[in-house]
């Protein structure tokens, strides 16, 4: 992979600055404008070469002041900045998001690091932004739990061509030509395991909840690879989905349950409706619960249904909702260990690291054959 302009420029000003004596230790570079008008760069390349010069503990960068020649050139990591940066789109499930967090914090605490907060609001162009300003303050890497994003915005991910030499390590709604180190859960696999679960009880109309037409320039990681594992199931089992299985749904929680409501009020009038639902996550699954009673639909002996994420609100379902436990706490964890550790910068060869996802609750589970019995 071609070096970065802002890799050349921190060799650059390492050569005609921090070497030959050219200044003492404790001694100013020339302001951010200065070496801006110098090299014929942006500032913002400036701003990335000096926070990668600081990072090796060539430099000591004072917010407000300047940055200066470090007194123990060549630092190591222990004197760095020991601050690491996490990104979050906090409109996102919150409680995930806490999970995570606290994952990032545990580890940062063990080694003596200190954790920066940024919210995306689910937006890209934010995204980078936070990203960009971590990199100017001196962190020494991020975990980014990425922002919904578009087909064109995955082709031209900037992650692929800009901070090329920051260590960028990616959480759960990752995609595989994000070629930076990332930490997921095998969502396919869960899908096809909740849907064989499904069949396995009897049940051969399965509706799964999907984004919907809103949405559709958007792509859901999680959502998509359980679809795929869902479809997968089905096709094993010899079922052809058919098209009003796919309960779309558009994102926002101020409209989730009329749209939800909706899909049930249609289910009412099929002369096959599907006995059981999987839903996008507990929160859905569980608004899925509340409704379907409300318009006299038995659950889960008229309609099972199945969440993920196991949050804390579908503890409070009775009988219990069938839901996966995805550690997030673990993910942030490891995404943390990857951010410090040394190895972890160069973005040509990433590893991507796979948690599993297990199923809770498969008791609660009942098919149509069950309830048949039951109705005798």
């Amino acid at each position: 992979m071609a070096t970065s302009k802002s890799t050349q420029l921190a060799s650059h000003i390492a050569r005609d600055y921090l070497r030959d004596d050219a200044l003492r230790p404790g001694d100013r570079l020339p302001s951010i404008r200065a070496l801006q008008e110098q090299y014929g760069v942006s500032m913002t390349v400036v701003s990335h070469a000096l926070s990668m010069l600081s990072a090796k503990g060539l430099i000591e960068v004072r917010h407000g002041i300047g940055c200066f020649l470090a007194k123990k050139p060549g630092a190591t990591m222990a004197e760095r900045s020991r601050t690491i940066g996490l990104v979050l789109p906090f409109e996102s499930t919150l409680e995930l998001m806490g999970r995570i967090m606290k994952g990032v914090e545990s580890v940062c605490r063990q080694r003596g690091y200190y954790v920066l907060f940024a919210n995306t609001t689910n937006d890209y162009d934010t995204e980078r932004r936070q990203i960009e300003r971590f990199v100017n303050t001196g962190c020494e890497a991020v975990v980014l739990f990425p922002a919904v994003r578009t087909k064109r915005q995955i082709e031209s991910d900037y992650l692929n061509s800009a901070f090329l030499d920051f260590p960028i390590i990616l959480v759960d709604m990752t995609h595989p030509e994000q070629l930076r180190p990332q930490v997921i859960f095998d969502n396919r696999r869960v899908g096809y395991e909740v849907t064989e679960r499904l069949v396995r009880a009897g049940h051969r109309r399965i509706a799964f909840m999907t984004y919907g037409a809103r949405n559709s320039e958007d792509f859901h990681r999680s959502n998509s690879d359980r679809h795929a594992g869902y479809v997968a199931a089905l096709q094993d089992a010899g079922i052809h989905p058919r098209p009003e299985w796919r309960w779309p749904i558009e994102v926002g929680p101020d409209i989730i349950g009329e749209q939800i409501h909706a899909h049930l009020k249609t289910w009412q009038t099929l002369t096959e409706p599907p006995s059981a639902v999987v839903a996008i996550e507990d929160l859905h699954g569980v608004t899925t619960i509340i409704h379907a009673r409300e318009l006299g639909i038995d659950v889960p002996e008229q309609l099972c249904v199945v969440g993920f994420d196991n949050l804390s609100m579908a503890k409070a379902v009775s009988p219990p909702m069938m839901t996966t436990e995805a550690d997030f706490v673990r993910a942030g964890e490891m995404a943390a260990e990857l951010a410090l550790d040394p190895l972890t910068t160069s973005v040509s060869r990433p590893s991507i690291y796979v948690l599993p996802v297990p199923l809770l609750n498969v008791q609660a589970v009942r098919g149509p054959a069950e309830q048949m019995v039951k109705a005798r």
